[in-house]
């Protein structure tokens, strides 16, 4: 069983350990710049999280598109596919994050914080892999 790991992980995981490492840089500085921002509008301002979620959002999204983009999966293509299929999985984790902020804070009233680091690790999970093998791969 470990020789089949060990076999998977070297052949369909490592060549694709500079981007996964690219990705999660660009993902940190994302979660805090998000964190950042969720704080200023939250605490300072004393906006409502569920309205400083959909400020916050789009300024991220841009942010993360274009470093994942250029740099994380270097991707120099402009397709239209590629657009559609990023704006789709951008609607699909927007509203994930606006739900989740709507339910666990408004409704069972959890701390923003928690909502939104909990959302932002289980969106961490499916976009490497949507992004890589979907949204950034070279179209024929």
């Amino acid at each position: 069983m470990i020789k089949v790991i060990r076999s998977f992980i070297v052949t369909r995981l490592w060549p694709h350990r500079i981007s996964f490492a690219r990705y999660t840089v660009v993902g940190t500085s994302s979660f805090a710049f998000d964190i950042v921002l969720m704080i200023f509008f939250s605490d300072v301002l004393r906006w409502k999280p569920m309205l400083a979620v959909l400020l916050v959002q789009p300024i991220i999204i841009v942010y993360n598109f274009l470093l994942n983009k250029y740099w994380s999966f270097s991707s120099s293509l402009w397709s239209h596919k590629q657009v559609v299929k990023y704006l789709s999985l951008v609607v699909w984790n927007y509203a994930f994050s606006f739900l989740s902020m709507m339910v666990f804070n408004e409704l069972l009233q959890i701390h923003y914080i928690l909502v939104r680091v909990g959302t932002v690790m289980l969106m961490v999970s499916w976009n490497f892999a949507l992004y890589k093998w979907w949204v950034y791969r070279p179209t024929l």
